[in-house]
């Protein structure tokens, strides 16, 4: 069984490598707003901006491509390794 760890942006160790498949489990901080009140699930992959000698990470997921330090201020993200799909 896969093993959930917080996403943390500040060190390597605490967020997957780039092009890595993985689930988001995101549980909101704050009950008060409207947008941010549900748990949600996510499933994509950590991409590195377009940009040249970029090492900033972008979350590329199933609902769009986001900032993963302005996700934080809503939610509390986990994280998990999911093994590719290799077919029939």
């Amino acid at each position: 069984m896969n093993k959930w760890r917080k996403l943390d942006m500040t060190s390597k160790a605490g967020h997957p490598p780039a092009d890595m498949l993985v689930a988001l489990y995101l549980d909101p901080t704050k009950g008060r707003s409207q947008y941010y009140r549900r748990i949600e699930y996510d499933i994509g992959c950590f991409k590195h901006d377009s940009r040249e000698n970029s090492r900033k990470l972008w979350w590329h997921g199933t609902h769009s491509t986001q900032d993963p330090t302005r996700m934080k201020k809503h939610y509390v993200i986990w994280w998990c390794p999911v093994p590719e799909y290799d077919g029939f």
